[in-house]
């Protein structure tokens, strides 16, 4: 899972580049949130960006390419975190 969430942070696996024009920092496209619960610790993936379908299937293919299952979330956190126990995907 590390190799995967470092994809996610830095892309193509380049940190990014600054230069004197532009100061910005690289703007990630994708969050990676982690729920430390006491009977699991699910991540949450989520896509910031102006084609989303694009990005769904980039991310979809990489999950699947790199044999990570997933599923898209029907429930709130707060509603896994009550019920004690992750969903059925």
């Amino acid at each position: 899972m590390r190799e995967l969430l470092n994809e996610l942070k830095n892309g193509d696996g380049n940190e990014g580049s600054e230069s004197a024009a532009d100061t910005t920092p690289p703007r990630s496209l994708f969050n990676v949130d982690v729920s430390l619960f006491d009977f699991d610790v699910p991540y949450e993936i989520e896509c910031e960006c102006d084609d989303p379908e694009q990005a769904k299937l980039m991310l979809e293919e990489m999950l699947r390419s790199k044999g990570n299952p997933f599923s898209y979330s029907k429930l709130s956190k707060f509603t896994v975190f009550r019920s004690g126990k992750l969903p059925e995907f």
